[in-house]
């Protein structure tokens, strides 16, 4: 796997990492409109083809529980919903483990990601994630988010969890932005 030039040097928590899609051209339509524009229903089918394209690879990892990535509650809020745990709902489901939606909590507001650089991303979210050590240790969690870019809130949600304990923390995410400067990974 080759990486890009700004992502060489980022310490990196997940044990694994699996992504449907590149977040462009209709995937990403579709995921803003699941986001952004109360468009919660696409949940079943964005995550049934997340399960096309990831099933037979996360049914060979040994898993606990799925854990979506939490939104801070005044964003969950202003949402309605949390597209993260709608997808780690349908994942759940597909993999027969149970869903913990309270095993990793945002315990502080952070800007959105879009507008920041990758350092800036880094700081946004050092110390947004506080992982409940009692429903966590020892487990080898499934972290489920819905677009990633630097990875940066990945890294700050996972690194929350192996210091509560977490045995391992692998991650899927629908859709990973490609970011517009050196060589990418293909992502299948």
């Amino acid at each position: 796997m080759q990486t890009c030039s700004a992502c060489q040097d980022v310490a990196w928590a997940p044990d694994g990492f699996y992504c449907a899609f590149v977040f462009e051209d209709r995937v990403r339509t579709l995921l803003h409109a699941f986001k952004y524009k109360d468009q919660g229903h696409l949940a079943k089918m964005l995550g049934g083809l997340c399960w096309e394209r990831l099933g037979p690879d996360l049914q060979q990892e040994t898993l606990d529980v799925v854990i979506p990535m939490p939104l801070h509650w005044r964003r969950l809020w202003w949402r309605r919903y949390n597209q993260s745990a709608l997808l780690a709902r349908v994942l759940s489901h597909h993999l027969g483990k149970p869903m913990d939606t309270g095993g990793l909590i945002r315990r502080r507001n952070t800007i959105p990601q879009a507008n920041l650089d990758a350092g800036g991303r880094r700081e946004n979210v050092r110390g947004a994630f506080l992982a409940d050590a009692r429903r966590v240790q020892g487990r080898q969690v499934l972290l489920v988010d819905d677009v990633t870019t630097t990875g940066a809130t990945l890294t700050a949600a996972a690194f929350a969890l192996k210091h509560a304990g977490a045995r391992r923390v692998v991650v899927v995410v629908l859709a990973r932005a490609l970011p517009t400067h050196g060589v990418v990974s293909s992502m299948g």
